[in-house]
């Protein structure tokens, strides 16, 4: 009997092994799988993905660890309920494409680059062996397609926490984003508007002026080929050269009299609707009261929906248009959803429902339009339980370049695109509109043409969802591009500056006046840096622009926005640089004029830090006892300050020094843009109960403390503030699934100091004398870290 019943004990235990082949969150014995068609053996913990709270039912395949990082089977994750993507698999590219609310993500396996919205991106910059793959647990018959899951969820907009007890990886939403801004207002005729300059923060700049580069590396970047012959590969204009000087051809040319007008030839498309256009495709039937659900937005293939789904089969539904509006009202629905606001969605800012009436039972959804001129189908599925809206795709009709009394332009009509990306690009000299979120109908065109600036135009379909059109120049013209309703306007003019010469260098763009005609030195000039808002500002003492005349240059690289010239109150010229990536820049009056070189920090300086004083603005942080957490974050901030002003050792930039709201995202690009060497957030704890003290550091996972290296720091950092502090230890915390840590390419650690729901934490974290001695901790744990990991630039 006993034999018996050991014997059946062993057959359930068998039993419950073989029902439960990809049970997550732990180890699985005998478990082989296939990789590159070579079998290995599995032995970590298998991961158990999350997603807004809810566990993923995974299939043939369960999540791993390979390579030091998640992979999981990509339809599964990704087509979930909580996410509800599309994901088209591409077999002969062995690709795939993932689309959500307006972005697209394309990977191909055992590639460790993948192309987010047309723009190429390193998966894992660490790690190039992190690649999406084939694998197959070796007990089923086929193979799954396994993609890192962190790259993938932020590049949809999502966030990835990580519990290592449970191996759990949670897929999470990040902070509700900020309402659009209201569209502006139609513009009737391409007419350029003045661009305001934000009042900069001045920061001293150290004295010396390093020599640039005369000889600079090349260097190349390079968009997807999507099977386009328009500009498959662009280079970064490495040695891009911009001269103002010569002569510009009076208007009007040749253009005025033969314009290039493309089309599609189809009338309805260049028809610009006054109001949305709705085809209802159903009838009306008899039902039952049903509770509406959810409300979900999909992008396939050029292809816009939104999907609202309901307990069971819809009855009927009234549909009508207004003035940027969709109005459908349910009957016998009741309602189950709220208003949400769109951050980047192609076709809607947002949508709002309400319980409208009661007899019969009405929701009504209203989706608010970013333009009228949309055309969609309202439809019901089959089974009537999913209502789908489907809008026709935002197509490209007509393309004109002609001539005005202002200049040269270019008239691109059609549904508005959801951006509009431009760039330079030389040899020979272009500029490049990227239509993004469009489709055109016309098709590949290319034209010469005689204008004062452009000698040739073309476009193409560039990818799924963007037009391209290029404008071949001859001579340097500044641009404006506007919209105006349906149209999008590319207005050139000649421009306002002279006697200049850019030229654009990965390693040291530079800015030439050519022209000596100075009454001042290069110590006369003032300088403004004001990194936050990726703006440089020389402050020369006298009027210069009759040497080199007064406006802007739109340069539009990869390294300078703009550069404006204009007098302030005082009678001086300001030369204002409009950063897109950040460079300090150094002036040298010269025997030939003004020459301005940028360098990247780390040519200029061996400690590079950036200090974060937590919160702000809006967002207030802990409240506790009448006090804010990010008003004593930034007084600690404000402290430290003053220090590292005084010092010549280190170069310091800040997140914030003033009571002002900055997003995570802002702060880590802001590090990462500097190429910081250490980052540092200020910050303090609080909890529900006033039982919790002390102070703990947190840092993200992984490197030694031989190294610098998150640990290493927060281990110094730690070990230096504690005493000044005063209160209890609480350690050393590993956390990899807070943002600033997580995103910063740099060692980062935060400093949660003391609790503000504690009282004696509180007290000495609001006291100035204490704030003032953290502050001086943080100097000298900084010294420290620099001086056992000297950087060697």
């Amino acid at each position: 009997m006993k034999k018996f019943r050991a014997i059946w004990v062993l057959m359930i235990i068998m039993l419950m092994v073989i029902a439960q082949p990809t049970l997550a969150g732990e180890a699985r014995p005998d478990f082989n799988i296939e990789v590159d068609g070579k079998v290995q053996s599995y032995e970590a913990k298998t991961v158990t993905i999350e997603v807004k709270d809810k566990e993923i039912e995974i299939g043939d395949m369960p999540a791993i660890i390979l390579e030091g990082r998640t992979l999981v089977p990509i339809k599964e994750v990704f087509q979930s309920e909580g996410i509800g993507a599309d994901v088209a698999w591409n077999h002969e590219k062995k690709e795939v494409t993932v689309t959500y609310d307006g972005n697209t993500i394309v990977v191909a396996i055992n590639s460790p680059v993948a192309y987010v919205n047309g723009k190429k991106i390193q998966i894992d910059p660490d790690n190039e062996k992190v690649v999406p793959k084939l694998i197959r647990d070796t007990k089923k018959e086929y193979a799954k397609t396994m993609i890192p899951l962190r790259f993938v969820s932020e590049a949809l907009g999502y966030e990835v926490a990580w519990d290592p007890v449970t191996y759990t990886a949670a897929i999470i939403t990040p902070e509700a984003a900020p309402a659009p801004e209201p569209e502006p207002e139609p513009v009737p005729k391409p007419v350029p508007k003045p661009v305001p300059t934000p009042t900069p923060t001045p920061t001293p700049v150290p004295t010396p002026v390093p020599t640039p580069d005369p000889e600079p590396e090349p260097e190349v970047s390079e968009l997807p080929d999507n099977n386009s012959d328009i500009e498959d590969e662009i280079n970064t204009n490495n040695d891009f050269l911009l001269e103002t000087d010569g002569s510009v051809p009076s208007l009007p040319t040749a253009l005025k009299r033969n314009p290039i007008l493309w089309t599609d030839g189809n009338p309805d498309n260049a028809i610009t609707l006054k109001m949305p256009e709705a085809k209802v495709k159903f009838e009306a039937i008899k039902g039952e009261t049903v509770r509406i659900q959810s409300l979900k937005y999909e992008a396939a293939e050029g292809v816009l929906k939104f999907i609202i789904t309901a307990s069971g089969p819809i009855s009927d539904v009234a549909v009508d248009t207004m003035e940027k509006k969709l109005v459908m009202d349910v009957i016998n629905a009741e309602n189950g959803l709220s208003q949400v606001t769109y951050k980047d969605n192609p076709v809607a800012a947002g949508y709002r429902t309400s319980q409208f009436s009661q007899d019969p039972m009405t929701t009504r959804i209203v989706l608010d339009l970013k333009s009228n001129n949309e055309r969609c189908d309202v439809s019901l599925s089959e089974d009537r339980r999913s209502l789908i809206v489907e809008f026709e795709p935002k197509s490209i009709h007509t393309i004109e370049l002609g001539q005005s009394h202002l200049g040269d332009f270019i008239r691109i009509a059609g549904m508005s695109p959801t951006s509009i990306k431009t760039f330079r690009m030389s040899d020979p000299n272009r500029i490049v509109i990227d239509l993004v979120g469009t489709r055109t109908t016309i098709g590949w065109k290319e034209a010469t043409a005689e204008g004062q600036f452009v000698s040739g135009i073309r476009t193409d379909q560039f990818n799924a969802t963007t037009t391209r059109v290029v404008a071949v120049m001859d001579g340097l013209a500044n641009y404006e591009v506007y919209q105006s309703g349906a149209e999008t306007w590319v207005q050139f003019t000649a421009p306002d500056l002279k006697n200049l010469e850019y030229n654009g260098s990965k390693t040291n763009p530079i800015i030439r006046f050519n022209k000596r005609s100075l009454g001042f030195e290069s110590a006369d000039v003032e300088v403004i840096d004001d990194y936050q808002s990726m703006t440089y500002t020389f402050v020369l003492p006298e009027d210069v622009s009759a040497s080199f005349g007064k406006g802007e240059l739109v340069i539009d690289d990869y390294a300078i926005d703009k550069i404006e010239l204009k007098q302030d109150s005082q009678g001086r010229t300001n030369i204002v640089i409009k950063q897109l990536e950040y460079y300090e820049y150094r002036l040298n009056v010269t025997s030939k004029g003004i020459m301005i070189a940028g360098f990247k920090p780390k040519a200029l300086y061996d400690k590079i830090v950036v200090i974060d004083a937590g919160h702000g603005g809006t967002d207030p942080g802990a409240v506790s006892g009448g006090y804010q957490e990010k008003a004593i974050n930034l007084a600690m901030s404000t402290y430290v300050k003053a220090l590292f002003d005084n010092s010549e050792d280190f170069k310091v930039y800040y997140t914030r020094t003033s009571d002002v709201n900055k997003s995570l995202k802002y702060r880590t690009d802001l590090a990462n843009t500097l190429e910081a060497d250490i980052f540092v957030s200020i910050h303090n704890n609080a909890m529900s109960t006033p039982a919790f003290e002390g102070m703990e550091t947190l840092y993200m996972p992984g490197g030694s403390t031989e190294k610098l290296s998150s640990i290493s720091i927060a281990k110094i950092f730690h070990e230096t503030l504690l005493p000044i502090v005063d209160v209890a230890d609480r350690g050393l915390k590993p956390r990899d699934g807070l943002y600033v840590i997580r995103h910063t390419k740099m060692p980062a650690i935060i400093l949660e100091l003391g609790f503000m729901t504690n009282p004696g934490d509180l007290a000495k974290i609001t006291n100035p004398e204490v704030q003032e001695r953290v502050a001086r901790g943080i100097y000298t744990a900084t010294e420290a870290v620099f001086n056992r990991f000297p950087t060697e630039r």
